[in-house]
């Protein structure tokens, strides 16, 4: 009869903790790697040490095996071991969480929608009362929430529209509210995108969504090779959203816009806030038309970079694109800021729910009150202007509470809080290099950074939008205090070497730092053509003549007194530099709708000194 094998379970026990200690030993050393560029040196040695322990381990363990060990130091052996797996096993996690908490910063796909819409008192109640009516559609074949999604949801609900083509977003609710059609496909985003627009005030009561459908695409990659060792650029563009998350912001408006350069040789910062309504070349236009750059974003994060580019002549490296509500939660995260703030302000909190107020004065702001002061324009004397040196406020205080920072749970925290709501071209490896960063800053430069503040300067405009068929009221930025930003911009980057050399000043007067660009405050503006409806005929005999325009009038059915200016051709406010053709019909009134009591009506016109040609 055969014998019996005995289990051997100490020898079993050793060998299965001694393989789960080399696992995890593993699984350390993998994750220390991952922290690519941090301590390079320190990490190696500490590689080499863990190789050690596994040499040791294995040799250890051989000599239970063949019974080398005596009995009184198993229970020694098998306790190191424990604790050595668990210590890996912790290290290992917390890197882990890290880096993928890191990596999760860098979005790999962006989630576009879009929407079937119709006006409110169409009478259209669902998406199969539109069989065989009118549907816009924008005419750009590859645009994912304009057409390729719209596409889809033809497809899907069997739909037979007469679809009709349109250039924008802009044109296709310009012809729904004209009811030239019956409805249109438009990114999900509209309302936030257009309310800001008098016309599209009451855009969300005005219009109602018939269906929405989603798309998760791989994200545009833009990508640099910039290595932040060297001087470079980022683009912070803060999305105005009550929603978490930074999913359904394919299309936006760039609320927020700061350029900030970097030079870490000198830990010197330039920051400058671009207006929203800054009226510039849209890169991603037709033609490169003049428009707000805030709309730029309105077809992503590319073509607002590129309009920035074009314009400023200065490359932009990297982005960081952020809803508020990651603001909010940033701000919570470190705990507070501390901010000088400059007037009390009350405003919506990020979901725009109840209201939040701060007061002035120096104070701890959490995130909601930090989003008061960063939102807030209305109230503020030079309304955007205001804002945007509020918004450098809440940075400046945001990388003071960053210096701070000095565990990888307070890292992780933060991170994980605002993950959702944001999106950067930051690979995790050039994240991870920022540690580098700090410690030369502290080394070198005892932990200070020098942030050189930078203002345009420039004048509002009424102009006729060209895109948006509307005239709006744009920024003109002033041309020398933009050459004077962008060679600041570009001398912390060393594309220039362009230094101010003299300094004088007086011991009678404290020295005010003056931001570059503030100094310059010559207006500047583009000749428009004027509304001759508000002016007589001999002032507008005498315009028109004077800017080299020829010219009649029509007689035309009103009430208005004979001889009244009731309409023009061309749509006034209009670039004259955009007049090809510079022909125009004046229609005058001939007083055929008159009734008695219009005879009593004043029939004086406007002084027409009032006016300014070009």
């Amino acid at each position: 009869m055969a014998k019996k094998t005995k289990i051997k379970f100490p020898k079993l026990f050793v060998t299965f903790l001694s393989l789960i200690a080399l696992a995890t030993n593993f699984y350390l050393i993998h994750t220390i790697y991952l922290l690519n560029g941090i301590e390079n040196k320190g990490r190696y040695l500490f590689i080499a040490l863990l190789i050690t322990f596994d040499a040791l381990i294995i040799t250890e363990w051989l000599k239970f095996i063949k019974k080398k060990v005596k009995n009184k130091k198993h229970t020694i052996f098998y306790t190191l071991l424990v604790l050595y797996i668990i210590v890996n096993m912790a290290i290992g996690f917390a890197i882990n969480r890290l880096y993928s908490t890191i990596d999760s910063v860098n979005k790999d796909y962006t989630t576009y929608s879009t929407s079937l819409v119709t006006l409110s008192t169409s009478g259209i109640t669902n998406i199969d009362d539109l069989n065989n009516k009118k549907v816009g559609i924008v005419s750009d074949t590859e645009s994912i929430d304009g057409y390729i999604i719209s596409k889809e949801i033809i497809d899907k609900n069997n739909l037979t529209l007469d679809l009709v083509e349109y250039d924008s977003f802009t044109a296709l609710l310009n012809a729904l509210y004209n009811k030239e059609i019956e409805a249109i496909f438009v990114t999900s985003n509209y309302s936030s995108m257009y309310i800001t627009i008098d016309k599209f005030a009451n855009i969300d009561s005005e219009t109602k969504v018939l269906t929405t459908q989603t798309k998760k695409v791989k994200k545009e990659e833009i990508t640099s090779t910039k290595s932040l060792a060297e001087p470079f650029s980022i683009l912070l563009m803060g999305v105005d959203s009550e929603v978490d998350g930074l999913d359904n912001t394919a299309a936006s408006n760039g609320d927020s816009l700061i350029v900030v350069t970097f030079n870490p040789n000198t830990s010197n910062i330039t920051m400058v806030s671009i207006p929203r309504d800054s009226y510039v070349p849209i890169a991603c236009f037709t033609n490169q038309i003049e428009n707000k750059i805030t709309h730029a974003a309105w077809q992503g994060t590319s073509c607002m970079i590129n309009t920035i580019q074009n314009y400023f002549d200065i490359p932009i490296d990297y982005y960081v694109k952020i809803n508020f509500k990651g603001v909010v939660g940033l701000v919570d995260a470190l705990g507070g800021i501390e901010v000088n703030v400059p007037q009390a302000l009350c405003t919506n909190d990020s979901s725009r729910e109840s209201e939040v107020c701060i007061s002035a004065g120096l104070q701890t702001l959490n995130g909601e009150q930090a989003l008061v002061l960063a939102r807030n324009r209305h109230d503020l004397a030079n309304g955007d202007l205001d804002r945007e040196q509020n918004q450098q406020l809440i940075i400046e205080s945001i990388l003071n509470k960053l210096k701070d920072i000095n565990s990888i749970d307070q890292i992780t925290s933060v991170l994980n809080t605002i993950s959702n709501n944001i999106d950067t071209n930051f690979t995790t490896n050039q994240i991870l290099s920022f540690y580098n960063i700090a410690k030369d800053m502290l080394v070198t430069h005892n932990n200070e950074i020098n942030i050189q503040s930078l203002l345009l300067q420039g004048n509002g405009q009424m102009i006729y939008d060209e895109n948006m068929n509307l005239v709006l009221w744009d920024y003109i930025l002033n041309e020398d205090s933009v050459t004077a930003v962008t060679n600041a911009m570009k001398n912390n980057l060393n594309i220039t070497q362009d230094y101010i050399k003299t300094f004088t000043y007086s011991i009678d007067y404290p020295y005010e730092y003056v931001a570059v660009g503030s100094e310059y405050t010559a207006y500047t503006y583009f000749p428009t053509l004027p509304n001759f409806t508000v002016y007589s005929q001999s002032y507008a005999n005498s315009w028109l003549s004077k800017n080299g325009f020829n010219y009649d009038y029509v007689e035309k059915d009103s009430s208005k007194p004979v001889g009244t200016i009731i309409d023009q051709s061309i749509v006034a406010l209009k670039r004259l530099d955009k007049i090809s053709n510079r022909s125009i019909t004046l229609y005058i009134s001939n007083g055929s709708l008159a009734t008695t009591s219009d005879t009593t009506d004043d029939e004086t016109t406007n002084d027409e000194s009032n006016d300014t040609t070009e």
